[in-house]
């Protein structure tokens, strides 16, 4: 299942799962790898539908961590557009699990874009940092950081942070969104030519998720604002 998750084919994982199922229903794992798989096909309501049962059933053993139950909620919420359910999954599962830096990374990102609300970017920054203290070497988690670095204005600190993420050894590649960042930073740091070559890797990459403003960088040669 996880090696069909890995190869992005989630509905081959749903039917292994189905399959195991009827020899080991008792195996809790079982249940929250669905809720990966069904995530990962984008039927967030049947994600959220393992998770529910893998909470009650958890209760008897603690197999998983709930923490991580929690945490693959959030997730789902959040691309259900139910933001506030999201944020809640987010604040229980790091109840459970204070060091959990995934989803301390997650939920300081999402709220960092959800709220320009100095505290909530205050808040999300400290998350962020005790992540990243901890994961020196997670472009995910530099990224994170840096972002939050940028919409705090302070655009020294984005860019030291997006630096570490290019040059880390983690085992994440970077993303679309994070060379959009990367040229967004650059380009706030007084140096657009270089911000124009990230904004165009970015619109490379993912030519068909570009949003219209990323498209609009590229083409004028100037920072947007959204």
């Amino acid at each position: 299942m996880w090696l069909y998750l890995y190869m992005k084919e989630p509905a081959r994982a749903i039917e292994t799962g189905k399959k195991a199922l009827t020899y080991v229903p008792d195996d809790n794992t079982l249940y929250q790898i669905m809720g990966s798989a069904y995530y990962q096909e984008g039927d967030y309501d049947k994600s959220l539908e393992a998770y529910d049962t893998l909470l009650v059933r958890n209760k008897a053993t603690h197999a998983i961590n709930e923490s991580d139950i929690y945490s693959g909620m959030a997730e789902s919420y959040y691309k259900k557009g139910e933001q506030q359910k999201a944020f809640n999954a987010y604040e229980r599962a790091i109840a459970i699990s204070p060091n959990n830096y995934m989803v301390l990374n997650n939920y300081a990102y999402f709220l960092c874009l959800h709220s320009k609300d100095k505290a909530n970017l205050e808040k999300a920054m400290e998350m962020s940092k005790t992540a990243v203290d901890a994961n020196p070497d997670n472009v995910s988690f530099l990224d994170t950081y840096a972002w939050i670095a940028f919409l705090k204005q302070d655009y020294k600190t984005a860019l030291e942070y997006m630096e570490r993420a290019f040059s880390a050894d983690g085992d994440d590649d970077p993303t679309a969104e994070m060379y959009e960042h990367y040229g967004d930073i650059l380009f706030m740091n007084g140096r657009p030519a270089d911000a124009v070559k990230e904004w165009e890797k970015a619109l490379i990459m993912d030519p068909e998720g570009a949003s219209e403003v990323l498209k609009k960088k590229v083409k004028n040669k100037t920072y947007f604002y959204e």
